[in-house]
């Protein structure tokens, strides 16, 4: 027995197949693109997830969550499924993490060349803190984009955070991440969106600007490197929605 959904998203068909043996087929033109088993499933009817560990469990994943699928086509015609994080994306994020080289680390907030920071965002993931897109072609993950939620007097804002592996760059995949994670933001009613950007990736100011983000200020001596010199800090925003004003 078999169940079927259909979106059209972006104008591209997904097919989504739930199967007897709790099996999700996702297919795009045919092509099964990615497969979600009763690893990854509690029950059909609610798609939760199965979790394979204590912190999954207790992760603040919802259905809409879990099953957001799409399909990006690049401008040189490759295709990128963009979906959350899953636990079997393990060694597929150690695989993108920990081969970048000093000069690219080095203006990273977390040490990503250890591999216990880089697996902790698999293994203890908090959907309700932090929302992770990574970017799929095949069994390899090329690119990770996160939304980082704040609380109290913040929690109408969230920062974005997109890394894409190097053979993956200027190929428009960023592009198409970032705005997934608009499309996102808006889903949680969020109203603001920022992003920093420091001084040695100035280039990274006009891909956000050719999205709608605005330039607000520099911080000077903002960001200090491992090795103990400052750099400045470019800070944008995205304002989604305008707050309700009544009188």
């Amino acid at each position: 027995m078999l169940s079927r959904m259909r979106l059209l998203k972006n104008n591209y068909v997904v097919t989504f197949i739930i199967t007897q043996s709790c099996f999700l087929l996702l297919y795009f033109e045919g092509e099964i693109i990615h497969t979600l088993t009763t690893e990854n499933l509690k029950t059909i009817d609610s798609l939760e997830i199965k979790s394979l560990n204590m912190a999954w469990r207790a992760s603040m994943i919802t259905k809409e969550d879990l099953i957001f699928r799409q399909v990006v086509t690049l401008h040189d015609g490759a295709r990128v499924l963009l979906r959350p994080i899953i636990p079997s994306d393990r060694q597929a994020m150690l695989d993108l993490f920990l081969p970048i080289p000093f000069e690219e680390r080095q203006y990273m907030r977390h040490d990503i060349n250890d591999p216990n920071v880089v697996g902790a965002w698999v293994d203890h993931p908090d959907f309700e803190k932090v929302f992770p897109l990574v970017a799929v072609v095949g069994d390899r993950i090329v690119g990770n984009a996160t939304l980082h939620m704040h609380q109290g007097p913040a929690r109408h804002r969230a920062e974005v955070r997109i890394f894409l592996a190097k053979d993956f760059r200027r190929r428009g995949l960023g592009t198409r991440q970032l705005q997934a994670l608009i499309d996102q933001a808006r889903r949680r009613n969020l109203y603001l969106l920022e992003v920093q950007v420091v001084s040695p990736h100035a280039e990274h100011i006009k891909a956000m600007q050719h999205v709608g983000f605005k330039t607000m200020c520099t911080f000077e001596d903002y960001f200090m490197k491992p090795d103990g010199d400052l750099v400045d800090v470019t800070y944008m925003t995205l304002r989604l929605r305008a707050p309700e004003q009544e009188f």
